[in-house]
Parts: C-alpha cells; structure tokens; sequence
C-alpha cells in the first residue's frame, strides 16, 4: 500500500513539477514560450517528483519517532511527536498538505526572483489568503510548539501547536474570541492598504504629493481588487473567529500575527537598508513574499527563516562581487531556501530558541527593533567606507 502512494505522490510531483515551470513562464517579468522538457525543465520536475514522496514518508510514515540531530542528546535518544489525542494521521497528512502547497509556492517564486528579479503579486496575494483559510480549515497545519518531559525512554511533548503566545500559556484557558476580532481586522487592512500602488512624492509638496497619491489609487486597476479583498475578510475574519471553534480561531489569529511579523521585519529592513545605502536593498516583493510565508509557519519561524537567510545571501554576494558580477542577487530564494530548512527541521530548531520566544512577544520587538537600528549603523558605515575606497581608487567622488 504504501508504495502504491509513493508512485502516486511521486507523479503528482511531476505534475506540481511541470506546473510551476509553466506558472514562471506566464507570470515572470517577460511571457515565454519555452519547452517543459528542456534540461532545467527536466530537473525541476524530478526534483519535485523525488521530493513529495520524500516528504510524505517524514512528514506522515515516519511522524510518531523523529530522530532529533539538534537536542543535544545521544544518538539512542528519539523525539516522540505525537500525543494519544492530539497528533493523528490525519492531522499529519493535513499538514503534509499544506505544506505541498507552500513549498510549491516558494518554488515558483524563487525561481522567478532568480530569473527576473521580481516575486509577482499574483503568486504572493493568492497565497496568503489560501494560507489563511487553511489555517483556518486545518488549524493542526500549524508547527508544533512542545514542552518536554524526559522518561526512561522518550521526550514526551506535552502541548502540541504553534500559536502567536508560544511558548507562553494564555491567561484564560478560553480567550473571549471577540477581542480578537479587532486585531485581526487592524492587520487585514493593513496589509490590503500596502499592497495598493501607492506612490508619495514629497519633494512636489505635501498637497500635491497627496493630490498624485489618491489619483492614483483612483486610476490603479488593482485598487478595486484590494478593496474587495478589505471588504471579504470584514465578513470572513470576524466569522472565522466566532463561528469556529477555538482552536481554528487561535490558529487564524495566529496566521494573520505571522502575516503581519514577517511582512513588518522586511518591510522594516528594507526601509532602513534604503536610507542608509540610497539604493533599492530588497524590493516590495520580499515584504509581501514573506507576509505570504508567516500566514502558514506563525511569527516565530518567519522571524528565524529571516535571520537565516541573509547567511547564505552574504556568501553568494561576496562570490558574485569577487567574480565581478556586482553584488546585487536576488533575495527571494534565500528567503525560500531558509523557510523550507525552518519548516523541515522546527522541533530541533524550537528547542534551541525556545528561550528567546518565552522572553514574550514585546520583548523579542525591543530586540529586533535594536537588531534594525545597528543593520543601520552598519549599513551606513559599509556605505562611507564604499565611498572612500572608490574616491581613492579613481580619483573623484562618484557613488558606487
């Protein structure tokens, strides 16, 4: 049986395979007509004809004993991941669902960023509100968040998913779901008023900066769109959090928390990258794509898949520069690579940082808005240096 639906996910990791090939053809910076059996096309489908079954048998044959690398613990020592009444098979292949489609996602953007430099809106708005109803459909979707207790034999979890007060207990055993409507409706038009073609040009004047502004909210063909998206989840938010139960409520509270970290953090960056270099250091796309990847993981593995992933994006820049061919690289693909290394190893990774998060959501935001200001005075300082190393090279004061 279980080879009959090795051979069926590994076929439909063809077609997932064949499917994302066409999707960066059509909805890349250019349209192109190109062969799904050219060589690249060829390893795109069997990496995810290889990867799905690879991932059915980790993420649903082998759930109950994962061997854990990342514990500190001797190699005779198992992780037990399931509990009599919380983690199920089906809770196990829901969330070997989801993830198909995140990783699916994060594949078709990567691979457009790397070709085009751009992570369309299209792929980006469509998943996060798919992300959103799933967490809200499949709440046991979410990572799990255990707490441990050693026996002779095994680590035995005792809580079981990832909610925005991990690793903390709510004070309530049942928050009144009410109060979590307004948050939640704040962070939904949030995000639709961000994603609206905005342009502010300050140095026409204030007045007629927001003269141009609201004209062109008025002219853009996505405003209409984005206002209907505002006006859905008016309806849908609050009925998610009311009429389900209180575990989807947690968990779609949770997924918009996420969206809304892991949009903040790089939009943040991004900002402050911006005023200390005076160039563009990660595109809008970034901030929407990772708003996108914290509505299926939560804010806390968005926040680690972010700080992972400019490790790998510094050593490919500094090759590209020293090869001569700029330092500009795409920052989709590391985001992507970083979230899929957070996803696949979480429960090693959460008992090594279980310590920061319990230090509690407003202290880990005092943090990293310090991390954001010394990215800044780094920044700043790499920049002054770039201009004196250029001055004394050529002679003039050009920017680099």
């Amino acid at each position: 049986m279980q080879i009959i639906l090795m051979s069926i996910w590994t076929l439909f990791g063809g077609v997932i395979g064949a499917f994302v090939l066409r999707f960066v053809d059509r909805h890349g910076w250019i349209v192109r007509e190109r062969s799904l059996l050219r060589p690249f096309g060829i390893f795109v489908i069997a990496c995810c004809a290889c990867a799905l079954p690879l991932l059915y048998w980790y993420e649903v044959i082998l759930p109950t004993y994962t061997l854990n690398f990342f514990t500190g613990f001797t190699p005779e020592t198992w992780l037990l991941l399931q509990t009599e009444n919380e983690y199920t098979d089906s809770h196990n292949f829901f969330r070997y669902v989801v993830h198909i489609f995140l990783f699916t996602c994060l594949l078709a953007a990567a691979l457009i960023d790397c070709e085009d430099r751009i992570i369309p809106d299209e792929l980006t708005v469509f998943g996060t509100i798919v992300g959103l109803s799933l967490m809200w459909f499949f709440p046991f979707a979410l990572l799990p968040a255990h707490e441990y207790t050693v026996t002779s034999q095994y680590l035995l979890p005792v809580r079981s998913l990832l909610f925005w007060f991990s690793p903390h207990d709510i004070a309530e055993p049942f928050v009144e779901r009410v109060s979590l409507v307004l948050p939640s409706l704040l962070i939904w038009y949030a995000w639709c008023f961000a994603m609206l073609d905005r342009r502010w040009y300050q140095r026409l004047g204030t007045r007629r900066a927001a003269i141009l502004f609201w004209r062109r909210l008025y002219q853009s063909s996505t405003t209409k769109w984005y206002l209907f998206f505002a006006l859905l989840g008016s309806v849908g938010i609050p009925c998610g959090l009311l009429l389900g139960n209180q575990l989807q409520a947690y968990s779609l509270f949770t997924s918009l928390v996420g969206m809304a970290f892991g949009g903040g953090i790089v939009w943040a960056v991004r900002l402050v990258a911006r005023a200390t270099l005076r160039v563009e250091a990660m595109g809008f796309g970034d901030v929407t794509f990772m708003a996108m990847i914290g509505t299926f993981v939560g804010w806390q593995p968005a926040l680690l898949a972010f700080a992972l992933a400019p490790f790998a994006g510094v050593v490919v820049g500094l090759i590209t520069w020293f090869l001569g061919y700029g330092a500009a690289i795409p920052f989709g693909p590391f985001l992507a690579a970083a979230t899929v290394v957070v996803v696949l190893l979480w429960c090693g990774i959460w008992l090594q940082t279980e310590w920061f998060f319990s230090l509690g959501l407003p202290l880990v935001l005092l943090v990293l808005l310090v991390c954001v200001v010394l990215i800044g005075i780094m920044l700043a300082i790499w920049y002054q240096i770039k201009i004196r190393l250029y001055r004394l090279h050529n002679g003039r004061g050009k920017r680099l």
